[in-house]
């Protein structure tokens, strides 16, 4: 059986979670209700002897549900941002608790800390549409990246950088700006990431938001730098690139994203 695609497998769309979250985004449940209907799934696992796996596994059908939806939403729908939103209030949820027992799940609490949601996301970007894939996996893969771009936003100004899916960008940046070979759908993703998230984007390369390890890396056209997170030095470099890219994309959709990103980059820049 082929591996699903961003969209999820069956099980994923016919889940409660996906429901909760369809309903919101077309406006047929508001934000409490779609929370109280998405996260009663994992909180109805737990109990004093429950096993954290158990709630897990919601927990996996939960975050997972939020890609497929992220993906099957156009990044041109304000419904994006709802579903941002969505999950900047799920971490206000209150703590799962009985007695005085906290329902944790990988060493962190549900919901404050949304445990495993990062891992979800790190799966999602190993299905990253490059030149051969159809062109529904490339719009798809696009839509993510503008969810996630939209998500890092508003984590950066509302919570403190909580989920921080700031990793995400520079992958999604490196492949498209920093590679000696690259994509239209490469390019689009992460153009929606200045077009969704340049301010934040800024605002980490002038702190200099760095990463442990090799994660964030230079690309291959760039290995001589020592970056390992967002520097000015290759905010620079992604702005030009930004830039030199208009005439050699072919796909429409890539052209208006870079386009769009053109903008949002002058606007800061001014």
């Amino acid at each position: 059986m082929p591996q699903a695609g961003l969209e999820g497998s069956n099980s994923v769309q016919q889940s409660p979670q996906f429901a909760a979250l369809s309903d919101y985004v077309s406006g047929k449940s508001d934000l409490n209700g779609a929370l109280d209907a998405f996260a009663q799934p994992a909180e109805k696992e737990w109990t004093p002897s429950t096993s954290p796996e158990e709630v897990e596994e919601q927990l996996t059908l939960s975050w997972r549900s939020i890609i497929s939806q992220a993906a099957q939403t156009s990044f041109k729908d304000a419904a994006q941002q709802k579903l941002a939103d969505f999950v900047v209030a799920l971490q206000q949820r209150p703590t799962v608790q009985k007695g005085d027992q906290t329902c944790q799940v990988q060493g962190s609490t549900v919901w404050k800390d949304l445990p495993t949601f990062g891992w979800s996301i790190r799966d999602a970007w190993n299905k990253a549409a490059g030149k051969d894939s159809d062109q529904k996996a490339k719009d798809q893969w696009i839509n993510l990246n503008a969810f996630t771009a939209l998500l890092t936003a508003s984590a950066h100004s509302k919570t403190n950088d909580s989920p921080d899916l700031s990793l995400f960008g520079v992958w999604s940046l490196r492949q498209a700006f920093e590679e000696q070979d690259t994509s239209d759908a490469a390019i689009a993703a992460a153009a929606a990431w200045f077009v969704y998230a340049a301010p934040t984007i800024y605002d980490f390369s002038q702190k200099g938001k760095s990463f442990d390890g090799k994660v964030a890396k230079p690309g291959s056209a760039f290995s001589s730098q020592s970056w390992n997170g967002y520097t000015q030095d290759r905010w620079q470099a992604w702005t030009r690139k930004v830039h030199e890219v208009q005439g050699q994309v072919s796909d429409a959709t890539a052209s208006q994203l870079v386009e769009q990103a053109q903008v949002a980059i002058g606007e800061i820049q001014q």
